[in-house]
Parts: C-alpha cells; sequence; structure tokens
C-alpha cells in the first residue's frame, strides 16, 4: 500500500502491488475515525470484491483485539457441531470442505480462515472460494453451478487439470454452499479438526487419530495470528495488541484447542472416486452430530 496522511489523522491508501490480484492501482481507500471511504475504477471487474476486503479485515483486526486467534483453515457447521479443516495451500481444504457439505443439514462457515474465539467458538472470514478443476469436476454439483454461464464454461476448459494446479475458479461463498445444497452461517462451536492430506494417486481414503503432539504442530502451523501470510501489516484497522500479547494468545489457543478437539488426519488419492471420500468422512463425523 502506498499511503498519504492528511491533515485532521485523513489516511489515504492506494494499492502499489498486489500480490495476491496482480491488480496495481485496481483501488484507493481513505480512513479517518471510523468512516471508511472506498474507490475503484469505473472499469473495475468485480468491484463487490473490495467493500468486502475491508470487512475482512475489521472482522479480524476486532476479534484479534479481544482475544480471537486466526486460523488457515475452513469451516463448516454440522447441526452446530463445527469442523475446522486445517492445513496449507494444496492439501486439500477445499476439496474436504466440498465432501463435508453434501451430509444433511450441513452449513458452510468460510473457506481459508476461521477465527477461534472464546475458547471454542467458531467465527467465519467473508472470503470466496478458489477451486481447482479438478475439485470442481470431482463434484458434479460445482460443474453445473462453474457452467452457468458462457463465460464460466469456457473458462473452466481453459483451467489446467493438474493437481495442486493454482489456476481456480472463484465462487462466492454463497454461490459455492448452494451448489451443494447447503446453508451459510456464521459461527459454530469448535467439535473436530480435520487436516487433509489429499495426494495425486488412487490411495484409498484412510482416517488417522493424530497424536496430541501432532495436532500441536499442524495446528500451530497454520495459525496466523499474530502473523497472515496475506495480512502481515494491518492497515486500515491498526491493532489494538502488541504482537507478543498476540502470540501468547495464539499459544493459548492452540493449547487449548490441542487438548479438547479430536484431531484427525484424512488421506485420500484424488484418481478415486470422490464418493469413497464422502463415505470416509462419514465415519468419523458420526461421533460429533
Amino acid at each position: 500500500m502506498l499511503e498519504s496522511v492528511q491533515p485532521a489523522s485523513r489516511r489515504c491508501y492506494m494499492i502499489a502491488v498486489d500480490g495476491v490480484e496482480h491488480q496495481a492501482g485496481a483501488y484507493a481507500a481513505t480512513a479517518q475515525g471510523r468512516y471508511i471511504d472506498l474507490f475503484t475504477h469505473s472499469g473495475t471487474t468485480r468491484p463487490h470484491r473490495y467493500p468486502i476486503r475491508l470487512v475482512r479485515e475489521a472482522i479480524l483486526r476486532t476479534y484479534e483485539d479481544t482475544g480471537g486467534v486466526i486460523f488457515h483453515a475452513a469451516g463448516v457447521d454440522l447441526a452446530g457441531a463445527g469442523v475446522m479443516v486445517c492445513g496449507p495451500r494444496g492439501a486439500g481444504k477445499t476439496t474436504i470442505v466440498a465432501a463435508l457439505l453434501r451430509s444433511t443439514g450441513a452449513a458452510l462457515l468460510s473457506n481459508d480462515r476461521l477465527i477461534v474465539h472464546q475458547g471454542d467458538h467458531l467465527v467465519a472470514v467473508p472470503l470466496p472460494v478458489p477451486a481447482a478443476r479438478g475439485t470442481i469436476e470431482a463434484f458434479f454439483e460445482l460443474e453445473h453451478s462453474a457452467r452457468r454461464t458462457l463465460t464460466e464454461a469456457a473458462e473452466l476448459g481453459r483451467m489446467p487439470a493438474d493437481f495442486g494446479s493454482t489456476v481456480k475458479h472463484a465462487f462466492t461463498a454463497r454461490q459455492f454452499a448452494q451448489a451443494l445444497r447447503a446453508d451459510l452461517v456464521s459461527t459454530s462451536v469448535l467439535r473436530l479438526v480435520v487436516v487433509p492430506q489429499l495426494t495425486d494417486t488412487r490411495e484409498p481414503a484412510r482416517l488417522r487419530h493424530l497424536s496430541a503432539a501432532e495436532a500441536r504442530q499442524v495446528i500451530a502451523e497454520n495459525c496466523f495470528t499474530p502473523r497472515d501470510e496475506f495480512w502481515v501489516r494491518p492497515w486500515l484497522i491498526p491493532r489494538q495488541r502488541e504482537d507478543d500479547l498476540l502470540q501468547r494468545q495464539a499459544n493459548a489457543a492452540i493449547q487449548r484447542v490441542t487438548t479438547a478437539v479430536p484431531c484427525v488426519e484424512v488421506s485420500f488419492g484424488v484418481r478415486n472416486p470422490i464418493t469413497e471420500l464422502v463415505h470416509t468422512l462419514d465415519k468419523v463425523i458420526g461421533g460429533i452430530r
């Protein structure tokens, strides 16, 4: 961000380099007290994404400043029982979430960030749901949704089919949930952590309960408080707590999750029918409903 501080503490920001969407100068914003003004070019595609960015940061900062901890995780609610799908990029979080959303009464929390608050409360972070071609074609519901317009159909056909491809089709959270006949919810209560281990093989679906030490390592590696790989430095919404306090806050949350919530690793070769993964997940979520 390029920052300019003007009289009366009015702060102005404009994108200098955007390493996520590679759209330099896509938008600008000003902040003064509690008020934020957002400016986009008249030709900006999907301008609704930019106010969502501001809402997202407000949520992240507000919850961190009141004891919340951010995780690189997706989340699904199963009739009040929250499942946190925790792992790095490319681990298979979106595929696991799609499989879980096929369950009766399932609802989507969010796809790539979750906030753990007050010990076991999960709070959704508004984000799109990028899905690779393999995930879309594995779920006929997602493929049907992606092909609804000619533009999206052409886009899907151009996407590489390679496992682990970073070229993805971005669903809105509502589009993704509705395609799988699921709802959207903003909160849930954490009851299970799922660690995806998807591979480009025919390895059968397997479940393995992680030890406390293994669970702690995975959860700690995917904790984004106080440092998020995308939101490295807050800009419009300043933090009220210092990094050392946020780190202690994160350590306490990791310890609570590790000791109070079961953590299950799910291995699956994506060359198998996706129904095998769905049935395997049904076994583990049966114990938390």
